[in-house]
């Protein structure tokens, strides 16, 4: 990779993060889906809950939640205006609460993180030529 396209991707990765920190302050950004929950063949025949993944971002914090046992009552792409209440869980963090599993983590972190990986890399490229 020749260190213009190196500078072009990662300046372009700093705008779509960025962007996506200081949107999630005003707008609830992310997705659901569900699928059927996995299953053993070996029990019995009967209607089993779905499970799912979703992905949303709000309040300058990103939740994904892993859900074994439960569906969610949204699905597909989710872009709303955000309400602060909505977005209970703390900066870091993660529970399991009964079928599901949450992460919560500010998107700065993954700002900071894009600002130091473009650095190293094209520390890097400096370096090799």
């Amino acid at each position: 990779m020749t260190r213009r396209l190196s500078l072009a991707v990662w300046i372009s990765a700093l705008l779509v993060v960025g962007s996506w920190w200081a949107l999630s302050y005003r707008y609830g950004i992310g997705f659901a889906v569900s699928a059927p929950a996995i299953s053993s063949s070996s029990a019995p025949r009967r209607h089993h809950p779905e499970s799912g993944l979703a992905f949303i971002s709000g309040v300058g914090k990103g939740i994904l939640y892993l859900s074994w046992a439960s569906t969610f009552t949204r699905r597909g792409i989710i872009f709303e205006p955000v309400l602060s209440h909505e977005f209970p869980h703390p900066w870091f963090g993660m529970q399991r609460e009964g079928g599901r599993l949450w992460f919560s983590f500010p998107i700065g972190v993954i700002f900071a993180l894009t600002v130091v990986g473009g650095t190293w890399h094209l520390q890097c490229l400096r370096e090799n030529r």
